[in-house]
């Protein structure tokens, strides 16, 4: 391509960028897409959750993954000048490749004090030429690790001894693997880790200051390695292997985020945000403009770009170290629109320490179940939309740090193509929580948002009668005191927009006290009740058991055109004899198998997993059997009569339903390796079963009584469901599953 050429493709580049920056609308929430689905993705063929985890083989199946990543330093790859040790990486794709899923590179050069240091950088670089490192204090002598001489060493990322052979390894990594077909997505490195941060701790930063890096410095050194990486992952103008530059965290300022990314993203390179946690602090400016003096959000690239190029985000158990903060960080992450999940092996499982066998964290691994079927979708391909009631929380708590008081951070929901209207007449909520330690929800005291109204306060958000568990540690609840009855709802026309067909909409609310709510809805023939599926009637009737529930409407006719008050769709209704708590609100087209809210957990002091030896798929209950109800056995025979039956039978079969109807019809396949669990209300599980060859699983002899009967699909089929069946003693309670094959989509690359 001639100068003219390329000068004019980065004139129409920077043009489109700034066409998408002055399109953006900011409010006091973040935005949310209400119109129009994603464009599709440049080289994002497997968008999904990846597994961080050297060895490789994990099931995809059993822990919802779509590829593993792997960070390999540069040391390791490249021991001597020109040559390279590309079995590591070959083991490791194989490994991957074996399992069925895609694999990623990461590229590390510099790992800080606590994980070898400058061995992330290869040996011969620096000891040929004293100008690559920095000397920055002694350190204790490790001839295997960082400190062979004492001397403790940080790279010069900016001078020319360091970058040029840097470049040469890149080139040698393009070319070997840019056209490997096992290989999805690589992770450039810039700082430590490979994250835009050139120190791994004040210190080394300080050591780097006082060698000459600036700011305008390490701007120019992380643009010149994204060109790097982009020049020899492309075949011409196009991409051949997706890149992501990790610009979080940042070395100097806020704004190197703003600014990597305006430098990244009109050359086709996805971001990646290396911190997810279920609330952050400083977190949102809703600025279009980013400088040294300005403060820039951590997510207002990610809002003004994930139509444009893939994100990422990447965290760790540390950062989200019980199921709660699992749960909402998936949820943050999603409300983003991330195309992938960068998730630690320690978040899926832990090995024992006296076995060594993998333990499973099964609560997590629910999550993950359900929210693979978000990751990298938009309101074009996604299954549903929903929205999380949630607000943000002062102070902010992290599970790695002290907590921190309010400053700019993100406030509303947690949306994906679903949001909930505030600002509708009659509809104002108010935000509570289960947890005490809570000063304020909102952001009290703040500056106005950048549409000059107040941010929302919420003072003394405790409630000590919300339910137990995670969907209370944000809810909101309707106000009917203050003249607000409704929740109104508007669905993304990317999605659904103007038709007549059904609607499902789940409710996953509070049960307190006994009043009612309903559902109301945009039908072609104007407002109209939804009705409670598997009835007649349009009412929940609250039985104030002091659990979440949720409910389940089928809205007929559904119209969702945009018509009703402030351009909602559809309402929630608390009638006027009892406020509402709602935790998640979710929509889906009846063509699509409802897929429900993960399983609620309740927290245990001790494991309730098994350990398994293997990563394998269970085909045995996991609980012991002594959960299970047995008849009483009388020690002795005797003559008295046979007692009636205090126990009845749950079996059915698991099936493709083929034609969508949710119904077992003639000719429609039975599945096998659904995994079958029968728990009581609200979440007490009783006991597991695989469907066998035919489909079909048997429960005998339940103690009569009320269960949640849920079943979680075999690989490659949509949906979690959970029914609620009452069991009666000497009967047989029949219910079949019906699933919908989905398989992972192949997005085409943009520029082929």
């Amino acid at each position: 391509m001639k100068r003219w050429q390329l000068t004019l493709l980065t004139l129409l580049s920077t043009l489109i960028l700034l066409v998408l920056l002055a399109s953006v609308v900011f409010g006091q929430t973040a935005p949310e897409d209400a119109s129009a689905p994603d464009i599709p993705l440049p080289w994002m063929n497997d968008p999904g959750i990846y597994m961080i985890n050297h060895s490789g083989d994990a099931d995809p199946a059993r822990y919802s993954l779509a590829g593993n990543l792997r960070t390999f330093d540069w040391g390791e790859l490249n021991p001597g000048n020109g040559v390279y040790n590309w079995a590591l990486v070959d083991d490791y794709l194989a490994a991957v490749a074996s399992t069925g899923k895609r694999a990623a590179i990461g590229i590390s050069t510099y790992n800080g004090r606590c994980c070898g240091g400058i061995n992330g950088t290869p040996a011969w670089v620096w000891q040929s030429n004293a100008n690559a490192v920095v000397i920055t204090s002694s350190c204790e002598i490790s001839p295997s690790g960082g400190c062979p001489d004492g001397l403790w060493r940080v790279p010069r990322y900016w001078f020319r001894s360091y970058l040029n052979p840097y470049a040469t390894f890149i080139a040698a990594l393009g070319n070997r693997y840019k056209n490997d077909a096992r290989v999805e997505w690589i992770s450039m490195g810039f700082g430590t880790y490979g994250e835009n941060k050139a120190g791994g701790n004040q210190g080394e930063i300080d050591a780097l200051i006082g060698a000459g890096l600036t700011k305008s410095l390490w701007m120019s050194t992380t643009k010149e390695i994204i060109d790097d990486y982009v020049i020899s992952f492309r075949t011409g103008s196009s991409l051949q292997k997706g890149v992501f530059a990790q610009i979080a965290p940042y070395t100097f300022t806020e704004a190197e985020r703003w600014e990597l990314a305006n430098y990244a993203v009109p050359r086709g390179v996805g971001i990646s945000l290396n911190g997810l946690v279920p609330d952050f602090n400083e977190a949102w400016r809703g600025s279009t403009t980013c400088s040294n003096t300005n403060f820039c959000g951590m997510y207002d690239t990610v809002y003004q770009n994930y139509t444009s190029v893939p994100i990422a985000f990447e965290t760790y158990q540390y950062m989200l170290c019980n199921n709660t903060e699992v749960y909402w960080g998936m949820l943050s992450g999603m409300d983003k629109k991330a195309d992938v999940m960068r998730l630690n092996d320690d978040l899926f499982f832990n090995r024992d320490a006296g076995s060594g066998l993998i333990v499973d964290n099964i609560p997590n691994l629910e999550v993950f179940s359900w929210m693979k079927d978000y990751v990298g979708k938009n309101a074009a391909n996604t299954p549903n939309v929903w929205v999380a009631m949630r607000e943000h929380r002062n102070p902010t708590t992290y599970c790695y740090a002290a907590s921190e008081q309010t400053y700019y951070p993100q406030v509303g929901n947690y949306s994906f193509y679903l949001t909930q209207e505030d600002n509708i007449s009659g509809g104002r909520t108010v935000a509570e929580t289960n947890l005490t330690g809570v000063e304020y929800l909102g952001w009290c005291g703040g500056a106005n948002d950048p549409n000059g109204n107040p941010y929302p306060c919420h003072n003394s958000p405790y409630n000590a009668n919300l339910p137990a568990g995670r969907e209370g540690w944000v809810a909101r609840r309707t106000d009917q005191v203050g003249g607000n009855p409704y929740m109104w709802f508007k669905v993304s026309d990317g999605y659904y927009f103007a038709g007549s067909g059904t609607i499902r909409i789940a409710v996953t609310y509070a049960d307190l006290g006994t009043d009612t709510f309903k559902i109301e809805y945009d039908s072609t023939s104007g407002l109209r009740d939804a009705i409670v599926e598997g009835t007649n009637q349009a009412l929940v009737t609250k039985t104030d058991s002091h659990t979440w529930k949720t409910a389940v409407f089928l809205a007929a006719d559904a119209r969702m055109a945009n018509t009703l008050n402030g351009g909602a769709d559809f309402r929630l209704n608390s009638r006027s004899d009892g406020d509402e708590h709602i935790h998640l609100v979710m929509a889906s087209r009846l063509s699509t198998t409802y897929i429900g809210p993960p399983p609620t957990f309740t927290p245990s002091p001790t494991p309730t997993k098994t350990p398994t030896p293997t990563r394998t798929p269970t085909v045995t209950p996991t609980n012991t059997p002594t959960q299970t109800p047995t008849p009483t056995v009388t020690p002795t025979p005797t003559l008295t009569p046979t007692p009636m039956p205090q126990t009845g039978h749950l079996a059915g079969i698991v099936f493709n339903d083929l034609n969508r109807n949710n119904l077992l019809d003639a000719g429609e396949p039975p599945l096998a390796g659904a995994v079958i669990k029968l728990k009581r209300p609200p979440n007490t599980l009783v006991t597991t079963i695989i469907s066998g060859n035919d489909g079909s699983y048997t429960l005998p002899d339940i103690s009569a009584g009320a269960y949640l009967l849920e079943e979680v699909p075999p690989p490659l089929y949509a949906g979690w469901q959970q029914v609620g069946v009452q069991v009666q003693a000497g009967n047989t309670f029949f219910y079949n599953f019906p699933n919908v094959y989905a398989p992972p989509v192949y997005i085409p690359w943009l520029h082929r």
